[in-house]
């Protein structure tokens, strides 16, 4: 039998079985949280009427957590929100928050609780200032004058406090809810779907304003939503959940631009299906009847040598992040193409490969782009697809045994440890710097010495074996990027993490990491 997979298609036919997988990622697998737990969920069931709405969904939130809690419309959000709320009794399962039980500890519980579900109502004709005044009294804690003009302040009322509730935009109402929720000082705030309705402006007005809970209140902070680019925007940490079930959890920088994907396979018939993947790839590192890990840096790398068969002399862009297979490939040497490290993200890339008239340009995360004649320079999973059928036609082998002619490499995950957002860039202006003086005196890094450095986005210094370690700032998080690889061994890996790791310590500004390895 020859069998061979795609990473990019939605099926795959297989001894005239049909193969759904779903693209997920490293995360799944390993996560290391540093923080204290605030809430943590486990195996959540709630039914009506005989419909399960909630099947076994567990979740952990950590302090100072932006959580997504991210579904498509139906897939249980709302629901699970209520259950922490104490709004609906769950059928089974455990909700424990500031680690206490929610059904034993109700009251204390919710007592430091600030939540909005759906959409905040008030006293239409009474005055902003009027209604938070209410909800004081309500809360049962005492707020003072000057705490009240505090909380209308930092979410953006000022000036509009003595102005009716019947007055407001709907993006004004979100904001008093939003003020309504902090009222009593909680460290906990849940919010239903926050954005929704609101015009682009007011969409990001509230995104800054969640962000301001976190980073200044010391807040943390669980928001559902529908739309995967609001949570990848503001969240640190998300639980996908659809169908009533949670699908996968972990860091929003892991989950959405791992290097490494699991591919899932639902079958009719597992067992056979397990026999038959065992028969293909029982040789390849790391397979086991939970699923083949798949790197899709590499898989670029395949494809651009292919690609370089065909077109030689081309040029290929590739983000700061991905293998360093790519720098001294010797089919792509021997073709005669040219590789370009470039800063990480989908618009960078995209405008480097039509600026350098490149061939294809690949980002670690596994958005792939093609130009002419392939293509037009856009981020294109089908292209992606036609080029990888192409890769397994001409080669006239399976997958499995195209990636093993690559060299084996050991590479770290993503990992983000935290800096402020007024500090990250300067952190890594000063770690380059360090890193150019030390190339400069020579310095060995387990024997090695560092023969390149690129600044392109961060630095990534590369050692005499090729070997090599990244440091940057994230672009949307307070925090950096650390990434690196050794061609080797794992120790070395972990050698080149721990000399990056102390220089991150000697700021004084760096945080703890999402996950070490």
């Amino acid at each position: 039998m020859n069998f061979s997979y795609l990473i990019f298609f939605g099926r795959v036919h297989l001894n005239n079985q049909f193969v759904h997988f779903e693209k997920l990622f490293s995360s799944l697998v390993v996560l290391f949280p540093m923080s204290e737990t605030i809430v943590s969920v486990k195996n959540l069931n709630k039914s009506f009427k005989g419909f399960k709405a909630l099947e076994d969904v567990s979740f952990t939130v950590f302090k100072n957590d932006v959580f997504g809690f991210l579904g498509p419309n139906g897939a249980g959000k709302s629901t699970s929100l209520r259950c922490m709320l104490s709004l609906i009794t769950p059928d089974s399962g455990e909700i424990e928050i500031f680690g206490k039980s929610l059904h034993k500890n109700r009251h204390e519980v919710l007592s430091n609780i600030g939540s909005i579900i759906e959409k905040p109502d008030f006293y239409k004709y009474l005055s902003a200032y009027k209604n938070l005044e209410i909800m004081a009294r309500i809360s049962g804690k005492k707020v003072s004058k000057s705490e009240i003009e505090d909380i209308i302040q930092f979410v953006g009322l000022e000036g509009r406090e003595k102005s009716k509730f019947k007055t407001f935009s709907h993006g004004m109402k979100q904001r008093l809810g939003i003020a309504q929720a902090l009222m009593h000082g909680p460290d906990l705030i849940i919010l239903d779907e926050p954005t929704t309705g609101l015009d682009p402006q007011g969409i990001v007005d509230i995104r800054e304003l969640i962000q301001k809970l976190s980073k200044e209140q010391g807040k943390t902070v669980i928001l559902s939503s529908h739309q995967l680019s609001e949570i990848e925007m503001i969240a640190n940490r998300l639980v996908i959940i659809n169908k009533g079930k949670s699908i996968i959890e972990g860091n929003v920088d892991e989950l959405l631009n791992s290097s490494q994907m699991i591919v899932k396979f639902i079958v009719d018939d597992p067992n056979n299906f397990v026999k038959l993947l065992e028969k293909e790839f029982s040789d390849i590192s790391g397979l086991s009847v939970k699923g083949n890990e798949i790197y899709s840096d590499k898989i670029g790398l395949l494809i651009a040598r292919n690609l370089s068969e065909t077109h030689k002399n081309s040029k290929f862009i590739v983000d700061v992040k991905s293998t360093g297979l790519f720098a001294n490939d010797k089919i792509l040497v021997n073709n005669k193409c040219k590789t370009i490290y470039w800063k990480t993200g989908h618009s960078h890339i995209k405008r480097k490969v039509n600026f350098e008239k490149a061939l294809a340009g690949f980002e670690k995360s596994g958005h792939f782009f093609f130009n002419k004649p392939l293509g037009y320079g856009y981020d294109d999973g089908i292209n992606s697809a036609i080029q990888v059928c192409h890769l397994l036609t001409n080669r006239n082998k399976n997958m499995s045994d195209i990636i093993k002619e690559l060299p084996i490499t050991y590479q770290t995950p993503t990992m983000a440890p935290f800096c402020k957002d007024n500090d990250k860039y300067e952190v890594v202006e000063d770690i380059v710097e360090e890193v150019k003086r030390l190339k400069q005196n020579n310095t060995k890094i387990d024997n090695q010495s560092i023969t390149n450095i690129l600044t392109v986005n961060g630095v990534r210094f590369s050692l005499e074996d090729g070997s090599w370690g990244l440091i940057r700032a994230s672009s949307n998080k307070p925090s950096l990027v650390v990434v690196t690889e050794s061609t080797t061994s794992d120790n070395r890996k972990k050698k080149i993490f721990d000399f990056i790791d102390s220089m991150l310590k000697k700021t004084g500004k760096v945080g703890d990491y999402d996950q070490k390895i």
